[in-house]
């Protein structure tokens, strides 16, 4: 599970996963520690879960994964996406069903009508 807490400028992602499953130590690895296994292992909480957290800048997309004893990869169900080979996380807020809604850093364009014609506009705030 990942939990997003925005801050000014970044957004703090804490990866949470039950205490016991699987066995052993677990570290999460990503495109922002370097793919490094001892730069975030999951540390218990006293819940029944274990979580690292790590900050990162806000609206940006990463790649990570979960690595396991036994050199045992596995991805998280409850990732924004998954690109094929990895999970992804956005770190910009999620949409109303708990996903991303478009593309980081970007707004959706609508046509607006001009005296030339028709021209596009973000359709952000005005």
């Amino acid at each position: 599970m990942l939990q997003r807490k925005q801050l000014k400028g970044r957004t703090k992602v804490t990866f949470i996963l039950p205490e016991d499953t699987p066995d052993g130590p677990v570290s999460v690895v990503g495109d922002f520690n370097h793919w490094n296994p001892a730069a975030h292992p999951l540390e218990p909480r006293g819940d029944g879960t274990r979580a690292a957290t790590v900050a990162l800048p806000a609206h940006s997309a990463h790649s990570f994964r979960y690595l396991a004893a036994g050199d045992y990869w596995f991805d998280d169900e409850h990732a924004d996406s998954n690109d094929g080979t990895n999970s992804r996380l956005h770190t910009r807020p999620a949409g109303p069903a708990g996903r991303r809604s478009g593309l980081p850093g970007r707004l959706p364009v609508e046509p607006v009508a001009t005296s030339t014609g028709t021209s596009s506009r973000s359709a952000g705030p005005r």
